[in-house]
């Protein structure tokens, strides 16, 4: 049967910038395979795709669907859960609860993710923010600072919104465990 190994011993929240076309359903299957507790879709200010209240209720329906059965096809025992439209404002003070929480950025003054990942380990809650498409303005850089989240680099290459969740999960995985 499915035993608790099947989870990671911490919670790992991703709260993704929302992406334009299918990513998003992408994003929500890859990271809970990738033991992703909760997926929280953000409303940034270079979002291409800004679906209103009655879309995105029925868009979160299917995503939720769509985390269920990935957690029932990768043997988890614990259903995470898809939520949003947050605001990016809301997403900062969330992730700012989380024993370990960063901004996923690919301008200056970053530390490499592994670094901080590193750093604080043990920690009982890992969150993260990923930008969308268009990245995230300079207000927004300055508002995750705000929040005490650092800024993670995620190497030399910049990375699709839909890769750079996957990849951090990655390294939370290989890191953290």
């Amino acid at each position: 049967g499915v035993s608790d190994t099947s989870e990671l011993p911490f919670g790992v929240t991703v709260y993704q910038c929302y992406p334009k076309g299918e990513k998003a359903e992408t994003v929500v299957q890859k990271a809970v395979e990738l033991g992703a507790t909760e997926i929280v879709f953000v409303m940034s200010s270079r979002c291409v795709a800004r679906p209103d209240d009655k879309a995105m209720e029925k868009k979160l329906v299917r995503l939720q669907r769509i985390a269920d059965s990935a957690a029932a096809q990768s043997g988890r025992c614990v259903l995470p859960e898809v939520r949003g439209l947050i605001s990016y404002k809301e997403a900062c003070a969330e992730a700012a609860k989380a024993g370990c929480a960063f901004l996923c950025y690919e301008g200056e003054g970053t530390l490499p993710v592994r670094g901080i990942l590193e750093e604080k380990k043990g920690a009982e809650r890992y969150a993260f923010l990923i930008g969308p498409e268009g990245g995230i303005s300079p207000e927004e850089v300055q508002i995750a600072k705000d929040n005490g989240l650092s800024l993670a680099g995620l190497g030399g290459r910049i990375l699709r919104t839909e890769t750079a969740a996957l990849f951090v999960l990655s390294a939370v995985n290989v890191l953290c465990e």
